[in-house]
């Protein structure tokens, strides 16, 4: 080769080796720059995301159904796609469709595709199965590649399950008469006291039939009740020390007693009864027994038992202090209603006490197989 062309030939070869070397470059270049569009559409979009969830009853009773609401929204004006968001709930409320439970925890994946400026809700079936009080307070979200957490709170109270008729019928034959005041704390449907108009909750065994069909509307039995009642519940957490008892049939007998006070509570409420309740269990939040001032109303029924969810089945304070300490503060003129899985001597003694300052006391001693 002559000079002449081996000097064409290494010119050649240097613009090859340049040409590479550009493409490279180039190609590296577009790998930066997309990383870098990437991350700044990944920040972007991040930022203008907003996901929250909530329960659609956040109080229910033990057994019920209810709803997990997720809502995402993309503020953006790019579309997301692939956004998985991770829940992690307890297995005591049943999530439909859930990835993993280990019997303690679920973990539910909810993947969203997200147009611009829109926003997506999603509804979850629940089952309530265990009284209880439950949080949910971050959700983790996975987005291209990116892991990260967002606020997303969402509190749920379970109260006491319902009672079965049986049990209706087992409670009501305990609570029929106060001792004191003679007259009947439930309805009494031979006392009949006029009509009213039929609402939700009534049973139909109260349905006046004859003056139904003469108005054109439900209409139902008012039974004679008393006004100006005050009743006290106290719910005992404490174990009998005498009696060995297994802790699964103690906690089936607390559970059975919270079930018991929901109940009269709700009747007290319906009714217009001055109500109040203790039990000297442990909180959720640390406190050592629960203690509600005399109130009447719906209201303050509902917030009660959003406490009774927050209720643990270990005792804080001896019942025998409670009862103690009320005689110190000088109840009287009231109906109290214990419930317990056991009396002895001392309980007796302050029973009757109580009794000795004016006041009228049911005992209830409450079993794991209490059905009447």
């Amino acid at each position: 080769m002559t000079q002449g062309g081996l000097a064409v030939y290494e010119d050649r070869l240097m613009l090859t080796v340049l040409a590479i070397f550009g493409v490279i470059i180039a190609i590296l270049f577009l790998i930066l720059a997309g990383a870098i569009a990437v991350r700044l559409l990944r920040t972007f979009c991040i930022q203008r995301l907003t996901y929250r969830r909530y329960f659609m009853k956040e109080l229910a009773a033990e057994g019920e159904e209810n709803q997990l609401v997720e809502e995402f929204s993309n503020h953006s004006f790019l579309p997301m796609f692939f956004v998985d968001v991770e829940t992690h709930i307890s297995s005591r409320i049943v999530l439909q469709n859930c990835q993993a439970d280990d019997k303690i925890t679920q973990r539910f994946i909810s993947r969203f595709f997200v147009m611009p400026f829109t926003r997506i809700r999603r509804i979850h079936k629940v089952i309530c199965e265990k009284r209880g009080y439950y949080q949910l307070e971050t959700a983790k979200i996975n987005f291209m590649g990116l892991e990260f957490y967002l606020d997303s709170k969402a509190e749920l109270s379970v109260y006491p399950k319902a009672l079965r008729v049986e049990e209706e019928h087992f409670l009501n034959s305990q609570l029929q008469y106060s001792v004191q005041s003679k007259f009947p704390l439930l309805p009494d449907p031979f006392s009949f006291a006029g009509l009213r108009p039929y609402v939700h909750g009534d049973s139909l065994s109260m349905l006046n039939y004859k003056q139904t069909a003469m108005r054109g509307e439900l209409m139902v039995n008012k039974c004679e009740y008393r006004v100006g009642r005050k009743i006290k519940i106290y719910l005992n957490f404490q174990p009998d020390e005498g009696r060995e008892i297994s802790k699964e049939e103690f906690d089936e007998i607390l559970e059975q007693e919270m079930s018991y006070a929901a109940y009269l509570l709700g009747i007290c409420a319906k009714e217009g009864y001055r109500y109040s309740m203790t039990a000297n269990c442990k909180m959720t939040d640390g406190r050592n027994q629960l203690f509600s001032d005399f109130c009447a109303g719906a209201e303050r029924y509902r917030e009660l038992l959003g406490e009774m969810a927050k209720m643990r089945n270990l005792y804080g304070v001896s019942m025998l202090s409670v009862l103690n300490h009320e005689l110190e503060t000088g109840i009287e003129g009231t109906e109290i209603f214990l419930f317990t899985a056991y009396m002895d001597k001392k309980l007796e003694i302050a029973v009757a006490d109580l009794e000795r300052a004016g006041n009228a006391v049911t005992v209830t001693e409450v079993t794991s197989c209490a059905k009447g």
